[in-house]
């Protein structure tokens, strides 16, 4: 059997189009903390909010850290606590579903699509 690297996935905000890699194998953590690996300032975050997991086999999942605002995937809140794998495409967002005209930038920056670098998997890894 011929070993497959695990998928690649990043981050683009939607509000910068900026994009953050995500590394495989490893957690990376969001919230108002400056420690965290994705820091956001925004008091509707908690110091460590959620979590993103890259696992062996390239599947990329959200862990909501039983905040108070919550987290979202495609507008959705996750239960408190509870974990969401994601698929390419997908939006996530902490502490607010939506946002529209009027939403202050501060928080548009809580806005990320997930991108996948791997095609073989077809943004269902």
């Amino acid at each position: 059997m011929e070993y497959q690297s695990p998928a690649k996935w990043s981050l683009r905000q939607i509000f910068t189009q900026s994009i953050i890699q995500l590394e495989s194998l490893a957690e990376t953590d969001v919230g108002r903390s400056k420690e965290a690996g994705l820091y956001l300032e925004s008091a509707y975050l908690s110091r460590r909010h959620a979590v993103f997991v890259v696992d062996v086999d390239g599947n990329l999942m959200l862990r909501d850290l039983v905040t108070a605002f919550g987290t979202f995937v495609n507008g959705i809140a996750l239960p408190s606590g509870g974990n969401q794998v994601l698929a390419h495409g997908d939006i996530v967002s902490f502490g607010l579903a939506h946002y529209g005209e009027a939403t202050p930038p501060f928080l548009k920056m809580c806005f990320f699509e997930m991108i996948t670098h791997d095609l073989q998997c077809n943004g269902r890894c």
